[in-house]
């Protein structure tokens, strides 16, 4: 199956990766603020930058990565559907990375749910960690933005007559019959 290409990859090769950790700077160009922005369903991407914490257990040769990241954004207010600028101060990231084999048996015939599985460290021996702070930014997303004071008045609806579900049939009945 093709990968899809992130609008922020930042592909890290594993075997690259020093005893002693990595650490990875990221700050989303104009460019991939604009795609962001398109794929997230906000208005804008004013800036989005980040810090991960790369590590490599040679052992088992998995790789974790934790780090945090900032955001400043434009949402669309629900109510009012008005622009609401939105901060994201201290997202956090986490994830634990294995060889992709590893990650199907032990998904074979595990009662663990999907999320609590390590993510599969790509064919050619990379992660992409651009796409990693994408995942965890869009889940750091506020889905129902309100600027403040807004509230939701449901419509007025015109009363609506009860119609009996058997007046059909009582008008049938009721009718002169035709001889």
């Amino acid at each position: 199956m093709a990968q899809l290409k992130s609008e922020m990859s930042r592909s890290i090769e594993t075997g690259s990766i020093p005893a002693s950790g990595k650490d990875i700077e990221i700050e989303a160009t104009e460019r991939e603020r604009k795609a962001i922005a398109k794929r997230m369903g906000i208005i804008s991407l004013e800036s989005l930058k980040g810090k991960i914490i790369l590590s490599y257990n040679r052992k088992d040769h998995t790789v974790e990565a934790e780090g945090r990241f900032a955001a400043k954004l434009t949402q669309e207010c629900v109510v009012t559907l008005e622009p609401v600028p939105t901060e994201i101060k201290r997202g956090e990231i986490f994830a634990l990375f294995a060889p992709a084999a590893v990650v199907a048996k032990l998904g074979a015939g595990s009662e663990e749910p999907d999320d609590e599985l390590p993510e599969p460290i790509n064919k050619d021996g990379t992660i992409d960690v651009g796409e990693l702070m994408l995942q965890h930014l869009a889940l750091a997303i506020d889905p129902y933005p309100r600027k403040p004071g807004a509230v939701f008045k449901p419509p007025k609806l015109a009363p609506v007559a009860k119609v009996h579900p058997f007046a059909k049939l009582k008008k049938l009945k009721d009718a002169p019959k035709k001889k």
